[in-house]
C-alpha cells in the first residue's frame, strides 16, 4: 500500500544539521576571539595594566616549565653591586619595577654593535613589559675615530629629551661624519643652535669618561657588552639565545 511521504526541511537532515552545527561552532569560536579582543583592548586603554603584565609573565613561566632544563645557559656569578653602575646621567627606558635590566656598553661606530641593535630591538618589542635597558658608551677611539664625537652627539641629543630617537639614527643612517650628525640631529627634531654649542665644548665628555671607567672596572674587552640583572654577557647574540636568558632570569 502506498504511503504519504513527507519531505523534511533540509535543516532537520542529518546533512543539514551537520552543516548547522559546523557553522554554530565557528560563530562561537569567532564571537569568543572578537570577545577577548575587545576584552584587552579595554584593558590597554582604561584598565589595569598590571594585570595584562600578570599575564605576560604568567604565559612566559608556563612555556618555560615545559622546556627542557638542558637548554638553560650558565650565566656565571652576577656582576657585586652591579646596580651602582647606573647613574642619573645615563639614558633609561622601560619600566622602572621590571624584572630584567640589561645595562648595554655601546660603540656607535661598532658594526657589531649595530648588528646587535637590530636583535635587541626586537627583544625589546617581545619582553617589554618586563623590559628596562640603560646604555651605557663605550667607544673605541683607536679602530673607531668616529665613535667619541658620536657619543657626545648623543648626550648633546639627550640634554633636549630625544636620546632614544638619535640612537636609533645613528644605528639605522649610520652617517657618524660631522655632517651626519647635524642632520641626524635635525631629523630627530633637535634645535641645531643648542645641539651645535654642546658639541663645540664637548660638554658630555666627563660623562662618558665615567662609563669608560666602568667598562674597564668591569674589565670589559669589546662592544657590544651587557649586564643581564648583573650577569655579564659579551658580544653579539641571536635573538633566540636573547629568549632563553631573559625567560631563563623570569623563572628566577
Amino acid at each position: 500500500m502506498d504511503e504519504w511521504s513527507i519531505k523534511k526541511p533540509w535543516f532537520k537532515t542529518a546533512g543539514g544539521i551537520a552543516v548547522v552545527s559546523l557553522f554554530s561552532l565557528i560563530l562561537a569560536i569567532i564571537l569568543i576571539f572578537v570577545g577577548f579582543f575587545v576584552y584587552y583592548s579595554w584593558q590597554i586603554k582604561y584598565g589595569n595594566i598590571d594585570n595584562l603584565e600578570k599575564k605576560f609573565l604568567e604565559e612566559k613561566k608556563d612555556n618555560l616549565d615545559s622546556k627542557d632544563n638542558e637548554q638553560k645557559i650558565d650565566l656565571g656569578t652576577p656582576v657585586e653591586n652591579w646596580s651602582k653602575l647606573i647613574k642619573k646621567n645615563n639614558p633609561v627606558r622601560g619600566s622602572a619595577e621590571a624584572i630584567v635590566t640589561i645595562v648595554e656598553f655601546v660603540d656607535f661606530e661598532c658594526p657589531k654593535c649595530r648588528e646587535a641593535y637590530l636583535v635587541l630591538e626586537k627583544v625589546i618589542a617581545k619582553y617589554e613589559p618586563v623590559l628596562k635597558i640603560v646604555f651605557k658608551n663605550l667607544p673605541f677611539e683607536k679602530t673607531h675615530p668616529n665613535s667619541v664625537v658620536a657619543a657626545n652627539a648623543a648626550s648633546c641629543a639627550k640634554e633636549q629629551g630625544k636620546f632614544w630617537e638619535y640612537y636609533n639614527e645613528l644605528f639605522l643612517v649610520q652617517d657618524l661624519t660631522a655632517e651626519g650628525l647635524v642632520a641626524g640631529a635635525e631629523n630627530v627634531g633637535l634645535d641645531l643652535v643648542k645641539f651645535s654649542d654642546c658639541m663645540g665644548v664637548a660638554k658630555y665628555q666627563k660623562e662618558i669618561n665615567l662609563d669608560l671607567m666602568d667598562a674597564a672596572n668591569l674589565n670589559l674587552r669589546g662592544t657590544p657588552s651587557y649586564l643581564v640583572n648583573g650577569y655579564k654577557i659579551e658580544g653579539s647574540l641571536p635573538e633566540s639565545v636573547w629568549d632563553k636568558i631573559i625567560t631563563q632570569l623570569l623563572q628566577k
